[in-house]
């Protein structure tokens, strides 16, 4: 795009500690990892099966052959862990949790399997994985966060009912955190004893809800030799923004009146722009305004 006149600010406000919100929704897992399985249908891709959700946000309940929870092997219960990998680092704002949810039938009560015990953590890109059973998988060395509890998570539904009951979520964790890619789940113990859990211990969904990501802008430098000005402002990994430019705050389309410069992607929690003449020079990602 081009402007008549060159862009020559007039007036000098200060934006830094600009905050706008956004944020609320659901945030899909590219990757689930567990600590171990009871078979290999009980595995980490239960967790975050939309297949399993109805379009109330209810959980499918179904025997145990129909593999819609995860179940561990028969480990100390205070050995198992899962994590969800979100792909790229978000500001998230709840944990949602189906505990065990299992419809057996009459006189076979499974529910003793659900977490009981837990520790939430998250961890941004380039953390310590886990990668065997452990009781402490999740170290603060390793990059991560305790982000809730210690605490008991609700017990699943009892499972000696006919029928495929629906399940609504037993716990929403707030958990309103920014950086975040991998989010642990730290099991201490289980609702057990109760008849045929045998030692395992097993979680049915995970739900991650992104939180309200703040745009604040950190940074405004002009430099006035050149005529560059760095912007650097809180972002998102996925966002999508966009820089416009007036030297007279007229509505767009007048002469003189608002221009959209460029419009680009952020670069992660945060972002920095160089808004630079024609033949300017930057280090940083630039806008040119001509």
């Amino acid at each position: 795009m081009t402007t008549d006149v060159p862009f020559t600010p007039t007036v000098t406000v200060d934006l830094t500690g600009l905050v706008i919100a956004s944020g609320g929704e659901l945030r899909q897992p590219v990757a689930a990892a567990v600590s171990s399985t009871f078979t290999a249908d009980h595995d980490a891709a239960t967790l975050t099966d939309l297949a399993h959700l109805d379009a109330s946000n209810l959980h499918f309940g179904g025997d145990f052959t129909a593999n819609i929870s995860w179940l561990s092997a028969d480990n100390a219960t205070s050995d198992e862990w899962v994590y969800l990998d979100l792909g790229a680092e978000f500001t998230i704002g709840e944990v949602r949790i189906w505990n065990y949810h299992e419809v057996v039938g009459a006189d076979f009560e499974t529910s003793g399997r659900s977490v009981k015990g837990y520790e939430l953590f998250v961890a941004g890109t380039g953390a310590s994985l886990p990668v065997d059973p452990s009781e402490t998988p999740f170290a603060a060395g390793g990059g991560w966060v305790s982000a809730s509890g210690p605490g008991d998570l609700a017990i699943g539904p009892p499972t000696a009912n006919e029928g495929v009951p629906l399940l609504a979520a037993t716990d929403a964790l707030a958990v309103s955190m920014m950086g975040v890619r991998y989010i642990g789940i730290d099991i201490r113990s289980r609702h057990a004893p109760d008849q045929f859990t045998t030692t395992a211990v097993g979680l049915a969904q995970i739900q991650v809800v992104l939180g309200v990501v703040p745009f604040e802008i950190t940074s405004i430098v002009r430099n006035s030799a050149t005529d560059e000005v760095v912007i650097t402002f809180n972002s998102a990994s996925e966002g999508f923004y966009a820089i416009d430019a007036t030297n007279s705050l007229l509505p767009q389309g007048e002469a003189g009146g608002w221009l959209e410069l460029s419009d680009f992607e952020g670069q992660g929690a945060s972002t920095t722009i160089c808004v630079i003449p024609p033949d300017g020079i930057s280090s940083c990602p630039r806008i040119h305004i001509y």
